[in-house]
């Protein structure tokens, strides 16, 4: 086995036996069930009906959760660093970008994992009361997949942009500032403002990878490219900080 494949490894153990990843998904799925039911309860009837309907109630969890995807790989990458404990990662391997690959790859797979859960919460919810309401939708139908699956690769992505943020900055509390505070609030304020801009910034790309409601959106296989591409570039760049970087 290669020494990526170890680290690999160490990477899933970490993540499965710490508390973090479990507080997280905890605090998301409680978000998640929380917003869905104030979006349900409080929409016109209307506003149920329809593939509109279907993109507003059945998007909020994967539009939730890549926040919590972001936040796990911001904290897997830049806690090393916090603690101390990437000097252990660097005795089993000395060049660095492997750690930082081993890292997008677990917290890819972890973003999966959480998108998994908040989509399923979201479906289980959001079926039985549409379907109270008139505006019953089916898996058989091809939009509700198209919105699970974008959610999904949108969570798994949103992990690795963490991931090679973090790597980047190195600092955590300024990676999460930097992250959240981007993604939450400035690309939703520019997407509000000036859309023809704020669609090819993350938020936006993953609005229209989920299949968000908005003329000026884009696609989702163009919206999962743009964010395949910051994905991409932050974890290159991560890699490559990582490699020249002084630890002390």
């Amino acid at each position: 086995m290669t020494v990526t494949w170890h680290l690999f490894v160490a990477e899933l153990l970490k993540a499965r036996t710490t508390r973090v990843p479990w507080l997280l998904l905890v605090a998301m799925t409680t978000l998640v069930v929380a917003l869905v039911v104030l979006i349900l309860a409080t929409a016109e009837d209307e506003a149920l009906q329809g593939d509109r309907g279907l993109r507003s109630m059945l998007a909020p969890g994967g539009n939730t959760a890549y926040l919590f995807a972001l936040v796990l790989g911001i904290i897997g990458m830049a806690g090393e660093y916090r603690h101390g404990t990437i000097g252990h990662s660097l005795l089993a391997a000395p060049h660095r970008w492997p750690i930082v690959a081993a890292k997008v790859v677990t917290y890819a797979l972890a973003g999966l994992i959480f998108g998994a859960v908040a989509v399923a919460v979201n479906f289980a919810i959001a079926g039985p009361w549409m379907e109270a309401r008139d505006a019953g939708w089916s898996l058989g139908e091809g939009l509700p997949w198209k919105i699970a699956a974008g959610s999904l690769a949108g969570c798994a992505l949103f992990g690795v942009i963490g991931v090679g943020l973090a790597a980047l900055v190195k600092d955590q509390v300024i990676a999460l500032f930097v992250g959240v505070g981007w993604t939450l609030l400035l690309d939703s304020i520019i997407l509000g403002v000036v859309p023809e801009v704020g669609k090819f910034l993350p938020g936006g790309a993953l609005t229209g990878l989920t299949n968000g409601t908005g003329e000026e959106l884009l696609d989702p296989p163009l919206g999962g490219l743009v964010l395949l591409g910051y994905a991409t570039l932050l974890a290159v760049g991560g890699a490559l900080a990582a490699q020249r970087r002084d630890l002390t």
